[in-house]
């Protein structure tokens, strides 16, 4: 819900608003910016998954399931 201030044309917020969109569908973004997201989201994720074998081939398995999750979750973030 949006404040009475907020709703008065030419508000900074509106300007904002409507520079992301123009950033989020530039060919500079689609083309550079999220390739470049993605890829950097892949080296964490295999990064986190070696570390995640290295500590369950030492024994440290309470740590290993927490390492899972977030290399599942940063996987779901850079295919979605």
């Amino acid at each position: 819900m949006k404040t009475a201030i907020s709703c008065i044309p030419g508000d900074i917020s509106d300007s904002r608003d409507s520079m992301n969109e123009l950033f989020f569908t530039t060919p500079t973004f689609h083309w550079v910016v999220l390739p470049f997201l993605i890829f950097c989201a892949r080296i964490c994720d295999v990064t986190i998954g070696t570390v995640r074998i290295l500590l369950l081939a030492r024994g440290r398995k309470f740590l290993v399931p927490v390492l899972g999750f977030i290399e599942v979750m940063i996987w779901l973030l850079a295919v979605e």
